[in-house]
């Protein structure tokens, strides 16, 4: 009785022991970037925390700025819509995340009152870059919660300010 229940104990242990390195063995991390083109002032941004990536010109005239997009929630699902992950991105928009190990991923990303979500391949989760397209000059402050133009009568807050942070 006593070496059955020894025996017992020893390959429960093994059983678990190995259990325990295959589940290690299946997970896979997903990391990447979001981020966000804007036409304000790298400075401007900067000062309120948002870190310039490099300027970006369209056909040889139009130029706009690209930013990370830091505090973005990042969401992985898996193929059955089941929520994985959910991971917020750094100042320079960069996240990282280990998930189970799996084909496709739903990788969802929220940035303030927008969200984009994309199945995305295992190899392409590996270093996943999300462009969460071009916000215009007044969606952009209106993160910042500055004062209302209405704040003074006889001048532009937003562009004092803006002078003020070159």
């Amino acid at each position: 009785m006593k070496r059955i229940l020894v025996s017992l104990s020893i390959c429960a242990i093994m059983f678990m022991y190995y259990s325990s390195a295959s589940i290690a063995f299946d997970m896979t991390t997903i990391s990447g970037s979001a981020q966000f083109k804007s036409s304000l002032l790298s400075k401007y941004m900067k000062k309120h925390g948002y870190s310039y990536i490099e300027e970006i010109l369209y056909n040889g005239r139009f130029k706009t700025n690209l930013f990370a997009a830091r505090d973005a929630e990042v969401i992985v699902k898996n193929k059955y819509d089941t929520v994985l992950a959910l991971v917020k991105t750094d100042e320079k928009g960069k996240f990282s995340v280990s998930v189970p190990r799996d084909n496709n991923y739903r990788i969802a990303v929220r940035f303030h009152d927008l969200e984009i979500e994309e199945l995305v391949s295992l190899s392409d989760a590996t270093s996943y870059t999300v462009d969460l397209g071009h916000f215009d000059t007044e969606t952009v402050e209106s993160w910042f919660q500055l004062p209302p133009l209405t704040y003074c009568y006889t001048c532009n807050i937003r562009l004092l300010e803006m002078n003020e942070s070159l």
